[in-house]
């Protein structure tokens, strides 16, 4: 990925695993650098917003991982019900 790749609110916000209105209050209270498209619209470079993650100890949720969460907590589910 490139390192001046640039994400939107919600492309962001899935990037770090919280809420789009949550990252959005981030930049609006400026803890969190974005600039502005001509429309309006907020982009965040990946690297503004890995440096913000690990001031807040935050880590990337790898999708994968709750995928087969997700999966496993289904699968027992299921076997509970039989």
């Amino acid at each position: 990925m490139a390192k001046n790749k640039m994400f939107s609110i919600t492309e962001a916000a899935n990037y770090c695993a919280i809420g789009r209105v949550t990252l959005w209050k981030f930049v609006k209270s400026g803890e969190l650098k974005a600039s502005r498209t001509p429309g309006g619209h907020y982009r965040i470079l990946k690297e503004d917003l890995e440096s913000f993650m690990l001031e807040r100890e935050m880590y990337q949720l790898e999708i994968s991982t709750l995928c087969r969460t997700n999966l496993t907590r289904r699968i027992s589910q299921h076997i509970q019900f039989i």
